[in-house]
């Protein structure tokens, strides 16, 4: 009877152990904390993709037209 009452008295100090954080739940919250950044690298890659298409598409109609282009970017 006292190991068992000690035993409640130590539970209801400490209080339950919580498990430990599985990889998901990690990775999880810190996508939550970092969303905006992650969205923003994103979105500057895609309009660095995009340039870079122009300028080949660019430079493509310029050697088949033959003709240079007036403005430079």
């Amino acid at each position: 009877p006292l190991q068992q009452k000690l035993k409640l008295a130590h539970g209801k100090a400490c209080g339950k152990k919580k498990p430990p954080k599985t990889r998901k739940v990690i990775n999880r919250e810190s996508y939550t904390r970092h969303t905006d950044k992650i969205l923003n690298k994103h979105f500057e890659k895609r309009l660095d993709d995009q340039f870079c298409r122009l300028e080949v598409a660019r430079e493509q109609f310029v050697k088949v037209s033959g003709m240079p282009l007036d403005f430079e970017p």
